[in-house]
């Protein structure tokens, strides 16, 4: 649908289509309205609403480019399942934004894609309750403007993030990736003892999706505050055209771990990675950053990482050999 002037709940076109949907609404007013009345955000309850959706049997939303009038009430969307929520070209003149507000049979939300878009990912853009359910979060465009402290922290079944075009070292300066994370594995916390069963089962993949990254050592402190001690490691996947830097391969150190997420940057592909990765003496780098910072470095950091390290390399080289390593063939194989 595009170019509508909002949906009216009461001769609403939707209430007609009876086998699953996707709806797209393009260059549209989202605003509803019941009986040609626009429906202000004081008229959010299910005394205007009633106890069903306005999208019967839809599966999947796109928005792109819309624009509104008053705030969206969520109960458009009651006792939906959602596998994709997805939002396009929106910027701070959109004007759009989401009502919080609890509810029993809120819908669910499996997939929040937001494209090509200057947005803050702000309590007052994006409904905490709607998206308590989110298990994958996909942002395709190139600036975060700003980033709620708790915007996440509802997340209970969120799995990964996708960041596609953003700029890494800039959202790692202003703290909005950390921001964005920091309600992500808070009951975990690695050391050199890890335990590898939990690391299997827990680590968070954070996708990092660029035509260029710019992963240098002058850069490294900013680097530092990435919380790979709580499972949450960055995948760079794309081009990656920067050098083996010691930043680099700090962020990449779990990358051997899963092939199915790790670049293909010559510097992962080389078989002294880690024993380089030791030479970098990241402990050392860190604790010179405190001083820079005039901070106390926290106990423990001169050997933090170098034992970390040594514990994931023995864990790397154990898992090339298993998967290397063939069973000798006998004659009860051969049958």
């Amino acid at each position: 649908f595009s170019n509508t002037n909002g949906i009216d709940i009461v001769n609403s076109p939707f209430n007609k289509i009876k086998s699953p949907y996707m709806l797209s609404l393009i260059m549209a007013q989202a605003d509803f309205y019941k009986n040609g009345q626009l429906l202000k955000e004081s008229d959010c309850n299910k005394q205007v609403y009633g106890e069903t959706s306005v999208f019967k049997n839809m599966q999947a939303v796109s928005f792109e480019n819309v624009t509104a009038l008053s705030p969206f009430c969520p109960l458009a969307l009651q006792k939906l399942h959602l596998s994709v929520f997805q939002m396009v070209l929106f910027n701070e003149k959109s004007n759009f934004s989401f009502i919080d507000m609890p509810f029993a049979d809120q819908a669910t939300v499996s997939s929040l894609i937001i494209t090509d878009s200057n947005v803050s990912l702000t309590n007052s853009f994006l409904s905490k309750s709607l998206l308590k359910n989110v298990e994958e979060i996909r942002l395709e465009f190139d600036d975060i403007l700003n980033v709620s402290k708790d915007i996440f922290k509802e997340m209970k079944h969120l799995y990964n993030i996708t960041l596609k075009g953003t700029n890494f070292n800039k959202h790692m300066q202003n703290n909005a990736l950390q921001m964005m994370l920091e309600h992500v594995n808070t009951d975990v916390k690695m050391d050199s003892n890890f335990d590898v069963e939990t690391l299997s089962t827990r680590f968070f993949p954070v996708l990092l999706d660029d035509k260029k990254y710019d992963i240098t050592d002058d850069k490294f402190c900013i680097y530092k505050e990435f919380p790979l001690d709580r499972y949450i490691f960055p995948f760079f996947i794309g081009q990656v055209q920067n050098k083996c830097t010691c930043a680099f391969r700090f962020l990449n150190m779990f990358s051997t771990l899963y092939k199915e997420y790790a670049s293909s940057h010559e510097c992962l592909m080389k078989s002294d990675f880690y024993e380089q990765l030791l030479a970098c003496d990241i402990d050392k780098k860190i604790v010179e950053c405190y001083k820079q910072e005039n901070k106390a470095a926290p106990a423990g950091s001169d050997q933090k990482y170098t034992n970390l390290i040594k514990s994931i390399t023995s864990m790397a080289t154990k898992k090339k050999t298993k998967t290397t390593t063939k069973a000798p063939t006998t004659d009860e194989d051969d049958y």
